[in-house]
């Protein structure tokens, strides 16, 4: 919902921004950070609408939810997949678990395929670049495929995927193909990566407008633009994958803490509890980044480096989180409000009327949330605070309910506490899973985010962590972790050697020398 802009200069000068990311009031919002935090910095204002000079700007370090809100919502962009001949299912079939077993209504995955390749030439033999002796039993008609090609452009495929068997160690058939898909006009070409294929051109699109729009003077040419990767690392917006941005927002909160909380005398590992307007993300810090290298994502099979992030919806602060309600003689917590509201004016405007109770009236119920320090976005003009008169009248008519179905006596804030409480021992699970389900102790939490104070210490006495660490910084954490990140590159490269035999270990050392 929030896009936060954070500036820091090289007398130690700070500022940061929360921008609504979508309002009639301006078209981009990262844009209207920079500008906001540009006319603080150069001490006068800037003109409305006009492009912005970037003389003053050094590097923009940025994140995104493009990838993951593409993999949510399943945006229509035509995505084509070229694969060997006998393995167009590959998709549906994936790694045969069935998760939904038993569930009467089985939904396949959203992926599919469109075209095969089958050519026959004479066999011969060739040393992949694993070191393993290949046999070529077909290769790739070129006639043929561009003439596939062609078909799908002309069905309104723009991305496409290759994706050939033992490409892993005869990459050549894959690279000959891709080519071919250029010349056609394709906008991206994938090869072996059918996700990044139906993610990359979102995150182009959003790119090509960012950095070429009519925001910038020059086009951001003379501007070091990065953009931080699911695996805690920056990289040139030229390079951005969609593939590694999926947790691109979430990771600078990963990297934000640990260059702040962890203490390497110590040793001491560190619970990263980011509360943020969309999610809630939990984490675990000892010294260096977690990686898994595969996850599921909106029931999408994901593999490649990413921090260890557990991420779940029950969120509590701007975003406004689960609407509460009493059923059956049982307090619940049900489906997100955004998820109702597709529309995010018509989302704005339910919160500040009040309908539906949400985590974030309970909050504000209880003296858990400032309106001076509240973002005033709400109301017919986007200039308002929340409305507290209106979450008290709903909690009175939710008590009423309550004591007329059990006949007790619960007071309005009893029953927002117990909400709360249900949603402090929900997000305790997860943690206990992260630390204690691997052996990690629990002796500090490190919380950041816009809604990390509201439960910080409650869910602290549950864990029985007694030190809480806040960074000063911490409502804008994961971008001012985004500027402390590091700059990476990633290369990889497959290998067939037998351990432990003699020189296999530096014949791999050799390789990746050479690299």
């Amino acid at each position: 919902m929030f896009w936060t802009s954070f500036l820091a200069g090289m007398k130690t000068f700070v500022s940061s921004y929360s921008r609504l990311t979508l309002t009639i009031k301006y078209a981009d919002a990262p844009i209207e950070g920079i500008h906001r935090v540009l006319e603080i910095a150069l001490g006068t204002p800037i003109p409305r609408g006009m492009a912005l000079d970037t003389s003053a700007i050094e590097v923009i370090c940025q994140g995104t939810t493009i990838a993951t809100n593409a993999l949510l919502e399943r945006k229509d962009i035509k995505s084509a997949l070229l694969i060997t001949k006998g393995f167009k299912d590959l998709l549906l079939i994936d790694n045969q678990s069935r998760p939904a077993l038993f569930n009467s209504n089985i939904k396949k995955p959203g992926w599919g395929t469109r075209s095969a390749l089958d050519a026959e030439l004479p066999e011969n033999h060739v040393r992949g670049v694993s070191g393993d002796v290949v046999q070529i039993l077909k290769c790739v008609d070129e006639a043929a495929v561009l003439c596939e090609l062609r078909t799908l452009w002309n069905e309104g495929f723009r991305s496409t995927t290759v994706v050939l068997t033992h490409s892993y160690t005869f990459p050549d058939h894959e690279l000959a193909i891709a080519p071919l898909a250029r010349h056609i006009d394709f906008e991206h070409v994938s090869v072996s990566a059918t996700a990044d294929a139906y993610l990359t051109p979102h995150i182009r699109t959003y790119l090509d407008g960012f950095a070429h729009g009519r925001g910038f003077a020059d086009g951001l040419d003379s501007v070091r633009v990065e953009f931080m990767q699911s695996d805690g690392g920056l990289v040139n917006h030229k390079a951005l994958s969609g593939l590694c941005a999926i947790l691109s927002g979430p990771t600078g909160g990963v990297v934000g803490y640990a260059r702040t909380s962890y203490s390497p005398e110590d040793g001491v590992g560190c619970i990263g509890f980011d509360m943020g307007d969309a999610s809630t993300n939990v984490s675990h810090y000892a010294g260096a980044l977690e990686h898994v290298f595969e996850t599921v994502t909106a029931g999408v099979t994901i593999q490649v480096a990413q921090c260890d992030i557990n991420t779940y919806f029950l969120q509590v602060a701007s975003g406004g989180g689960p609407m509460l309600f009493w059923k059956n003689g049982l307090s619940c917590a049900d489906r997100r409000v955004q998820e109702l509201t597709q529309d995010r004016q018509m989302f704005l405007g339910m919160l500040y009327k009040g309908r539906p109770r949400t985590f974030t009236d309970a909050n504000l119920f209880l003296g858990r949330i400032q309106l001076d320090y509240f973002s005033k976005i709400f109301g017919p003009n986007k200039d308002q605070s929340l409305d507290v008169e209106v979450t008290r009248r709903k909690f009175a008519e939710l008590t009423a309910i309550i004591n007329k179905d059990t006949g007790g006596s619960k007071t309005p804030k009893e029953v927002a506490s117990r909400f709360l409480a249900v949603a402090n021992e929900s997000m305790a699970c997860p943690i206990r899973s992260l630390s204690e389900g691997r052996g990690c102790s629990l002796k500090n939490l490190a919380s950041f985010g816009g809604a990390g104070g509201q439960h910080a210490c409650l869910l602290a006495r549950i864990l029985g962590i007694n030190t809480i660490m806040i960074h000063k910084y911490s409502s804008v954490l994961s971008t001012y972790g985004m500027a402390l990140a590091d700059v990476v590159s990633e290369q990889t490269m497959p290998a067939s050697e037998i351990w432990g035999t003699g020189g296999a270990e530096e014949c791999l050392q050799k390789r990746i020398r050479q690299s």
